[in-house]
């Protein structure tokens, strides 16, 4: 979805370190050959961090497509198993409900944790209490009404 205008669409391009990944260049494509909805399948050059190209060569393949958010469906229709059609459903508020719903424990993982975040925004099912709060003061509430609450980071 765009959300605001832009000239070009970044692509940061960073090598594999695992502490720190340092930026090898980037690539620039302008909006204007996006939005015409146009297929894309191209090569683009990495320009590094002084406009230059970067020698040897360097090129990011990006298949890339616009589609507009008002035609239709974002999502392609996915066949399961026994002929069923995968159903996308809204993953921050399927979270806000889990949270919500554990009562024995509840243990996240990750590389970091940006507590101040709130899940739901525009909920599409009704939330039980707690569920306008940041993921920080959920993760409290629901410590505070008993559940062991385990972050691992």
């Amino acid at each position: 979805m765009v959300a605001h205008p832009v000239q070009n669409v970044k692509f940061l391009v960073k090598d594999n370190d695992i502490l720190g990944a340092e930026l090898i260049g980037v690539v620039k494509i302008l909006v204007q050959k996006i939005i015409s909805g146009n297929a894309m399948n191209d090569w683009f050059p990495i320009i590094g961090q002084y406009g230059n190209c970067l020698k040897p060569y360097l090129e990011l393949h990006i298949p890339i497509q616009y589609k507009p958010i008002g035609n239709g469906d974002i999502l392609p229709e996915i066949e399961l198993e026994g002929r069923k059609l995968f159903q996308p459903s809204k993953c921050w508020e399927d979270i806000c409900h889990a949270i919500l719903e554990a009562y024995h424990m509840l243990c996240i993982i990750g590389w970091t944790i940006f507590h101040p975040v709130k899940l739901v925004r525009e909920p599409t099912k009704q939330l039980s209490s707690g569920g306008e709060l940041s993921l920080g003061a959920l993760l409290k509430y629901k410590s505070q009404k008993g559940l062991r609450v385990v972050m691992m980071i």
